[in-house]
């Protein structure tokens, strides 16, 4: 500012014109006026890191450290290990006379994934869900900086009817499906029932679906194989690269999809 000052006052106070003999001489302050611009932006990026793009591929965005896939792709860590920290856990819950809402809970809020719900039966389920699960919280109050992870994130699934859960056990099926992998990851859950809601008592049984195989393409997810899960096939064409959540009120006709609107919640 200094330097751009000083020029000003040299072409309007001392010289009050622009001839050919003062413009070789303002060459080298022009250069150190782009010096000076790209030490700030050398001094900014020092400060702030994470706003550089070129550091963009060593220091990830605070976002990217709950990303499932960018920590199982890009920092060697298991998925399974990913989900032994974030704790999901199923819980339905009634609501109104006859309205069911099925929760996902994370203890640590893991997302970037696709996912497949199915709730009792696999010929016969009480719910149908699949989507993508990706979050967006509010930057932190005292530092403005992007929040990286939250505790105890409920993600609504989606709606089914009360009535239709009778049983005292109910078995679930919750597939996860990173970028970084080829099968998907099936965490079962064992539901009971206590008066009003459903939830899990122990942790779920991770395993690796070797029978389920999958890639990307452009952002889509593309079902190469599918043994013991003929569901999928019918809402395959929904798994696109867009965060929502959708689901079968009637899984069984699976005639009209819905969208799950309604925003994860901390409690």
């Amino acid at each position: 500012m200094v330097v751009l000052i000083w020029v000003l006052l040299h072409l309007f106070v001392i010289s009050r014109s622009i001839t050919l003999e003062t413009i070789p001489l303002l060459l080298p302050l022009l250069g150190a006026i782009i010096i000076l611009i790209f030490f700030r932006k050398l001094l900014k990026y020092a400060v702030s890191p994470l706003d550089n793009p070129l550091l963009s591929g060593i220091i990830p965005p605070p976002t990217r450290l709950r990303s499932i896939s960018f920590l199982s792709g890009y920092v060697n860590v298991s998925v399974k290990a990913l989900l032994k920290q974030a704790r999901f856990n199923l819980f339905i819950e009634k609501k109104g006379d006859n309205l069911a809402s099925i929760i996902l809970k994370e203890e640590l809020s893991f997302d970037d994934f696709f996912y497949f719900i199915t709730v009792g039966p696999q010929e016969n389920p009480l719910f149908l869900g699949f989507g993508k699960i990706l979050f967006s919280f509010d930057p932190d109050t005292i530092t403005g900086k992007p929040t990286p992870l939250q505790h105890n994130i409920n993600v609504p699934l989606g709606l089914s009817k009360w009535d239709k859960f009778k049983d005292s056990e109910i078995e679930a099926h919750f597939l996860l499906f990173p970028y970084s992998e080829k099968n998907p990851i099936n965490s079962t859950f064992l539901l009971t029932r206590q008066n009003s809601y459903y939830f899990s008592l122990n942790r779920p049984e991770t395993t690796i679906l070797d029978g389920v195989v999958y890639k990307f393409e452009c952002g889509k997810l593309v079902i190469l194989e599918n043994k013991g899960f003929p569901l999928m096939e019918s809402v395959k064409q929904f798994f696109e690269n867009k965060n929502e959540r959708y689901y079968y009120p009637d899984p069984l006709t699976r005639k009209a999809v819905r969208t799950c609107s309604e925003a994860a919640y901390i409690d």
